[in-house]
């Protein structure tokens, strides 16, 4: 194989290609956040804010952040 530039441009756009492609795919990551509070579960203020909040963030985020509620 002779070198020349179109080989090694032809291996330049190849290499490129390849670490653009290795960049650009990300695992899907997905967090949770764990909360503990002393008030029991069927306390107002667990089914009132706890309980909604660990929904509008498990909504907002797509699921990629949760939140589970040790009462």
């Amino acid at each position: 194989m002779l070198i020349n530039a179109r080989n090694v441009r032809s291996m330049a756009i190849a290499v490129l290609t390849v670490a653009t492609a290795a960049i650009s795919v990300q695992p899907a990551v997905s967090a949770e956040l764990k909360v503990a509070h002393f008030m029991p579960a069927m306390h107002p203020m667990d089914q009132g804010v706890m309980s909604p909040l660990a929904e509008d963030i498990s909504t907002a985020t797509g699921g990629a952040l949760t939140m589970r509620i040790y009462p």
